[in-house]
């Protein structure tokens, strides 16, 4: 007789672990900056994030809102990774997601978050007809490699 171990299923995205050796060549995807209010990259669409989000659904209100993103976004993880990785209604090849300063959610949101823009990010290969450049301030930079690397992200996909 053959077990079977039935797993749920979380549609959209997997996160796997992220070994700390490796996360240091793959942050690279981010750029951090030191004065990112005169960050203004030019011929790309560019959109600023305050920095004063405080709840998942204002940052999906938000992202929303500045992406234009279109009328089905399902104001969720998957959804928001799915557009992340579209941008069919954006004219410009770059897309620049600037962020004042980190929003200031629970530490398993913002995981969820930055490794959901990560995979945008990595997602998009050269030559393609769009690319995501996430942006943060220099002083994030610890922050956002702690919590990628933080191994209890992932759970809470709703």
């Amino acid at each position: 007789m053959v077990k079977f171990t039935i797993l749920p299923i979380i549609t959209g995205l997997f996160y796997p672990s992220i070994d700390k050796g490796k996360m240091t060549n793959r942050i690279q995807v981010f750029k951090f900056i030191d004065d990112i209010s005169a960050y203004n990259p030019q011929d790309a669409f560019v959109v600023k994030l305050p920095s004063d989000i405080t709840s998942r659904d204002q940052l999906f209100k938000l992202i929303y809102t500045n992406l234009k993103l279109p009328g089905y976004f399902g104001f969720n993880w998957d959804a928001l990774f799915d557009c992340l990785r579209d941008f069919h209604w954006v004219n410009e090849q770059i897309i620049v997601l600037i962020h004042e300063a980190l929003p200031s959610l629970e530490d398993k949101i913002l995981i969820i978050y930055l490794r959901i823009l990560l995979d945008s990010c990595l997602d998009w290969k050269p030559g393609e007809e769009h690319s995501l450049e996430v942006v943060f301030p220099k002083t994030e930079k610890e922050k956002v490699l702690s919590l990628l690397n933080n191994k209890k992200g992932g759970a809470g996909l709703d």
